[in-house]
């Protein structure tokens, strides 16, 4: 006990968890810790920004091709239909009537151009005019 002291008061030391400043020598080392720590951060950051975007591209992809589908689903899609032309001349009329359906598709004047009459080639719409055993095409060898 020292001198000055109450003898009716007792002091005692103990141990307690405090803040207090930190050392040079240690500051150095965490200044350090936390750099690498924030170079990281950084790095993951640019990784998930562009993992982030091309999920969003793919996503957006995606989107684009489930709206395709949906829109095809109802309005259908695009096929060759066989169509019916009726020339009327009394009337002056071209009419168009599919095939598969019915529908009339079209009902409008005829130009000059259709009062043209056709000209025969006899070649069925291929281009080819028919082997009719007079010569003409052999076949090959």
């Amino acid at each position: 006990m020292s001198e000055n002291q109450d003898p009716n008061v007792e002091t005692y030391t103990v141990e307690r968890m405090l803040q207090v400043p930190m050392p040079e020598s240690k500051r150095a080392d965490k200044a350090l810790e936390l750099s690498v720590i924030i170079l990281k951060q950084r790095r993951l950051d640019r990784e998930y920004s562009d993992v982030k975007s091309d999920f969003n591209s793919r996503l957006k992809d995606l989107g684009a091709q489930a709206e395709g589908i949906a829109k095809e689903i109802e309005e259908g899609g695009l096929e060759l239909v066989g169509v019916d032309v009726s020339k009327d001349h009394t009337h002056n009329l071209i009419v168009e009537t599919r095939k598969d359906t019915g529908e009339k598709i079209t009902n409008r004047p005829m130009t000059a151009e259709d009062h043209q009459s056709e000209i025969p080639t006899g070649d069925n719409g291929t281009g080819e005019t028919p082997d009719d055993g007079a010569g003409g095409h052999q076949p090959e060898a």
